[in-house]
């Protein structure tokens, strides 16, 4: 067996594999959880590797600087493959490529999913995945430091990871809200609830007092001391390596050292995310075998779902001015730079989504299937336009995709990035394009409502180009076709299930391994009305319970 004798070779070449009892691959949100709770019992000797460097950069802890992270040294700076129904382009796909993971370079945004999305996840992955049980361990995760929220017995109050209101939003946001009042819109169902559903809610950010907390600050630095806690950057998996059908550690690069060599005693864990865990796998010779061995890859285990089943939520919207309203475009001006480091005050501690909330594309429905989000920001150019007026950007959310797609690989090379192709839009009943393009005519008629309508000027994008002006059909239809792009929540490459086809066992378990766990974003069973980073805290926490109980 090709992966047998991998481990032949390195011996051969005097390479003295490390041991550990666990392996934790992956050093963003979920290895991050999992690298503190497994290392808390000194009896555990733990590894950690991360492809990306140490989180030192300033702009990873200024909150607002995080579309400067995309595409830079700390991003895996991926493209999706062209989207068809996206006019043909390319989706830039960031990535987090750095101790916390996408969780250093994301929105902030605490917003976990309704019970709804885990009714479903219990129909498909059993009773331990009921709201009912994974509210514990979003609790086990929360810090809630929140005046707003003070009270609601919906969050934690004594976990790791802060949850803050922001310090300083925009006046024009808090015009959304107003406005939000007047309209069909929804408040989160986890906040504080006033007699009218009716709204929208300012963000909960993972700040404490205006600078970013990344899963890393809240979990692993404060485990890094401990001796039996090995934390290696700049090192990359190659593969896994098993004896028969047991996974027994990875080949890993770190830096100009060449192919190193671990060994885990007990399990090896994958928690690179919905995009590097599954080319991984495949790397390593599980997934679709007739793929694989088109890729001179042995075929140790066959599961054709690995990979598949890629959902995200796309989102597509509309720029407007905001004439007498100070949005966050000056937010790199030498004052606001003075005002954050000596109040922790002004547009740096802006998330940039500043609210959302919730809605319903048909009123017959059970539970909202959109999201409406305000920035207090042209946010273009798929968040790598560099705003220069004061502007805002409304856009809506498809939160329960019926279009699937794949991560596949193109080579067994390591430094080869996986090919993304999420499938945007292609549902053959065309309901995700016609739900999106009536999100987007929701948000165009929502700014006629004071006083939202008062506050705003003309749309800036999507434009017709010299100076024409669109109607709402066109402008509709030129947002989905040029400006959507990802709301950076990729999920269910290798979904978990009750059923033989399913990847991955409740307990997150690799079917047809052994010893080998998947803790990640790719388990979702299904893709949450929420935003992915609370729920992946979940799922490790959850994960850091099923393996501490398996090795009393």
């Amino acid at each position: 067996m090709a992966l047998e004798s991998d481990v032949v070779n390195q011996q051969k070449r005097n390479l003295t594999a490390e041991e550990f009892d666990f392996i934790i691959v992956g050093g963003g949100s979920s290895g991050s959880v999992l690298a503190n709770r497994l290392s808390h019992n000194k009896r555990h000797r733990v590894l950690l590797i991360e492809a990306g460097p140490f989180d030192t950069h300033p702009f990873i802890h200024l909150p607002a600087a995080f579309p400067r992270l995309f595409s830079s040294n700390f991003d895996w700076g991926m493209k999706t493959e062209n989207q068809r129904e996206l006019n043909g382009r390319p989706i830039l796909f960031p990535q987090g490529k750095v101790l916390g993971g996408s969780s250093a370079i994301n929105a902030m945004c605490w917003i976990r999913g309704i019970p709804e999305d885990f009714s479903e996840w219990e129909s498909k992955a059993g009773t331990n995945w009921s709201f009912e049980n994974v509210l514990p361990f979003f609790h086990k995760a929360e810090k809630l430091l929140s005046i707003e929220e003070k009270g609601n017995p919906n969050y934690g109050t004594t976990g790791e990871i802060s949850i803050s209101d922001q310090r300083d939003p925009r006046k024009i946001t808090l015009e959304f809200l107003e406005a939000a009042k007047h309209s069909s819109l929804e408040s989160d169902p986890n906040r504080i609830q006033e007699e009218d559903v009716h709204g929208a809610n300012l963000s909960l950010v993972n700040q404490a007092k205006g600078r970013r907390v990344s899963v890393a600050d809240a979990y692993l630095k404060k485990a890094m001391n401990r001796s039996n806690l090995v934390v290696r950057t700049g090192a990359l998996c190659h593969k896994i390596l098993f004896e028969q059908d047991r996974a027994t550690g990875i080949l890993y690069s770190a830096g100009r050292s060449g192919q190193l060599l671990a060994n885990a005693k007990r399990d090896v864990i994958l928690c690179g995310g919905a995009l590097s865990t599954p080319a991984i796998l495949m790397r390593s010779g599980i997934g679709n075998g007739n793929d694989l061995r088109q890729l001179g890859i042995d075929v140790l285990s066959e599961n054709k779902e690995i990979g598949y089943n890629l959902k995200d939520h796309i989102t597509s919207g509309i720029a407007v001015e905001t004439p007498g309203y100070r949005s966050i475009a000056k937010a790199s001006s030498p004052g606001q730079f003075l005002k954050y480091f000596f109040q922790r005050k002004g547009m740096l501690t802006s998330p940039v989504c500043e609210a959302y909330a919730f809605y319903r594309s048909n009123p017959s429905l059970t539970a909202p299937d959109m999201e409406m989000i305000f920035l207090p920001v042209a946010f273009l150019g798929e968040g790598q336009g560099i705003p220069t007026i004061d502007a805002a950007t409304l856009a809506t959310v498809l939160l329960c995709p019926k279009s699937s797609g794949s991560v596949t690989i193109s080579s067994p090379d390591p430094t080869e990035l996986p090919v993304v192709n999420p499938n945007y839009l292609s549902d053959s009943e065309g309901s995700d394009r016609e739900r999106l393009r009536l999100g987007v005519g929701y948000l165009i008629d929502f700014l006629d409502i004071e006083p939202i309508k008062s506050a705003v000027g003309k749309v800036i994008a999507p434009s017709g180009g010299s100076g024409k002006e669109l109607t709402k059909a066109e402008l509709v239809e030129e947002a989905i076709n040029n400006l959507s792009q990802t709301l950076y929540h990729p999920a269910g490459t290798c979904r978990m299930g009750q059923d033989d086809s399913s990847c991955v066992t409740p307990e997150l378990l690799l079917r047809g391994t052994r010893n080998l766990r998947v803790a990640d974003a790719s388990v979702m069973p299904s893709l949450i009305r929420g935003h992915t980073n609370a729920a992946t805290i979940m799922i490790a926490e959850k994960a850091a319970k099923y393996i501490l109980a398996a090795y009393k």
